[in-house]
């Protein structure tokens, strides 16, 4: 069976068996740059160096556990937050004032590409420190 976005659903009941299984902590985030984010224009706010070494951290349990579900995630992209899509003009770095909180879950996302939207899958709380 698929997803009607052509997904196998054995491929997303893996990935949410896998991320079950990942016990991480909650993560203090900041964003402090923005930016269009590559040629299309996709404006993006970007963290500073701590955020994205957090993300960094609880990506690797993340990887780990669906390895072992047999899932090949992709490399890892630069952890941003999408404000518009094909804004059609390049903006380049620039800072902003700091948005800052504690990200207390992790969601799986599926993306429906090229359509802007973005549906969630399911919801795994990080606990708090």
């Amino acid at each position: 069976m698929t997803h009607p976005d052509g997904v196998p659903c054995a491929v997303l009941d893996a990935a949410c068996a896998a991320a079950a299984r990942v016990s991480y902590p909650s993560l203090s985030l900041r964003l402090d740059r923005a930016e269009s984010f590559n040629q299309d224009g996709t404006y993006v706010l970007r963290g500073d160096a701590a955020t994205d070494a957090a993300v960094a951290r609880l990506r690797r349990p993340l990887v780990a556990a669906l390895r072992r579900f047999g899932l090949k995630p992709g490399e890892s992209k630069t952890p941003h937050m999408s404000l518009v899509y094909r804004c059609g003009h390049k903006v380049l770095e620039h800072s902003i004032e700091p948005l800052v909180w504690t990200a207390q879950r992790f969601v799986l996302v599926l993306s429906h590409v090229g359509l802007t939207r973005h549906e969630w899958l399911a919801a795994w709380d990080l606990p708090q420190r």
